[in-house]
């Protein structure tokens, strides 16, 4: 599998008080993600942290939606041999 490096707005989330005119100036987080590329479809990319020997598993497993990413690249990657 290739890597993929995602360049994304996350949401967040904070237990604190704003005046509105504080709140109105709050914006997204900026990302920065890396690992295995899964998949792409027309909701998103997947990206996972590990990939198990044979390729027919991964773990931690990571979906974002088109509507977040602002860049990404692909590095492409030879596999591993033995």
């Amino acid at each position: 599998m290739d890597i993929a490096i995602i360049h994304w707005n996350d949401a967040w989330i904070d237990n604190i008080d704003l005046d509105v005119a504080q709140a109105k100036k709050q914006k997204s987080v900026k990302r920065s993600t890396c690992g295995y590329l899964v998949s792409e479809n027309d909701e998103g990319v997947l990206l996972a942290t590990d990939v198990y020997e044979g390729g027919k598993q991964v773990y931690s497993p990571m979906f974002i939606p088109w509507g977040m990413i602002n860049t990404y690249d692909i590095l492409e990657i030879e596999e591993c041999q033995k």
